[in-house]
């Protein structure tokens, strides 16, 4: 009795199969892929998800190429939580405070749909001083005007809040 329930357990054993590595966006250069997954690769591997993130925000901040800006801001179009949105928050703010025309450049690269989503979610996290200063520089570029002053609104009636 005790041999057939041995072997009815190895068997069972043998039937689980082994938990599959992370398939979604296995590639940190792949932040397109993050974009497009976000919550999935999220929910199926933090860790690869801030890999991935982390790679973006670091080229974004180096302002070698605009689209590596434009690409690191879709993300605002995509789905985020929490942690992440704080993350992407800081991140952007960062990029705008210490390189305003390139975060505009960056900015400008997105869809019209994608920059709608951008200034309907964007919320800054710090104090709002550095922020509204770069936008209210920003808003002296005919290019950046416009979307600078949408997001000038936007920062100032939250910091009243």
């Amino acid at each position: 009795m005790q041999f057939s329930r041995f072997f009815l357990l190895i068997f069972l054993i043998q039937s689980i199969p082994a938990a599959p590595a992370s398939s979604t966006c296995p590639e940190v250069s792949d932040y397109e892929c993050l974009v497009k997954n976000s919550i999935p690769l999220y929910q199926e591997n933090a860790e690869q998800w801030w890999k991935i993130y982390h790679h973006a925000a670091a080229k974004a901040k180096t302002c070698e190429h605009f689209n590596d800006i434009t690409l690191f801001l879709r993300l605002w179009s995509g789905s985020t939580d929490g942690e992440m949105a704080e993350g992407l928050a800081t991140d952007t703010e960062e990029i705008l405070t210490n390189n305003s025309p390139c975060f505009f450049e960056g900015l400008l690269g997105l869809s019209k749909e994608e920059i709608a989503a951008f200034i309907t979610h964007y919320c800054p996290l710090t104090e709002p001083e550095p922020i509204v200063k770069a936008l209210q520089q920003a808003m002296k570029n005919p290019r950046y005007r416009d979307i600078a002053a949408q997001l000038l609104q936007k920062t100032c009636i939250q910091a009243t809040d």
